[in-house]
């Protein structure tokens, strides 16, 4: 069966103009600066590209990282780990974003930064689930909502549940993923989740 994936993205005039700004301002910032300093405005502007230009995210993570390397400082490591692994990710880049949110997820774990970790699982379940490893996406799924739901992060638990409920209905399990559809549902009715409550 052939998989569609729909991706939405709401972006005002004004969300755009702010974003605009923004970058521009850091990208002036980035010659007179050096170091930590340099790094984190590498990664912050690393994470401003996303599908718009994923190699300019690419370039700035990747230098993000040689530089977090040199200085040893691995939360600058592991944020550029993260944003390689998105810019490869909008290049349709599968085998290259594996490994680096495999490698993030290294990183987040040696961290214990529970929310990136989650995150990360997250990601490699959409990832494996893209090409056919179904058992693998499941088991990273539910590593990732378990975490979630020891956070009581109801937004990452709700997207978890509806990427299996999607697995399922895929594999013609219609009636089990009625129930974690409807369990997504429940979330986003009880968080008030307007955004994502049309797509349950």
């Amino acid at each position: 069966m052939k998989r569609i994936i729909y991706v939405f993205i709401l972006i005002s005039s004004l969300n755009i103009l702010l974003f605009s700004k923004e970058v521009d301002s850091l990208e002036k910032l980035l010659p007179k600066s050096e170091g930590i300093k340099r790094a984190i405005i590498l990664n912050k502007i690393g994470a401003s590209y996303d599908q718009i230009a994923p190699d300019k995210r690419l370039s700035y993570s990747l230098e993000a990282l040689e530089l977090g390397k040199e200085l040893k400082i691995d939360s600058i490591i592991a944020r550029a780990t993260l944003n390689i692994a998105l810019g490869y990710y909008y290049k349709s880049k599968t085998d290259s974003t594996i490994k680096y949110f495999e490698l993030a997820l290294e990183l987040y774990q040696e961290l214990k930064d529970t929310t990136r970790i989650a995150a990360c699982l997250n990601n490699l379940g959409i990832m494996y689930n893209s090409i056919g490893n179904t058992d693998k996406s499941v088991n990273y799924y539910l590593h990732s909502y378990t975490i979630s739901e020891e956070r009581k992060d109801s937004i990452a638990m709700s997207k978890v549940l509806n990427n299996i409920g999607t697995i399922l209905s895929e594999s013609n399990k219609i009636d089990l993923a009625i129930d974690y559809f409807q369990k997504t549902l429940n979330i986003r009715l009880l968080i008030k989740d307007t955004l994502n409550l049309p797509l349950s």
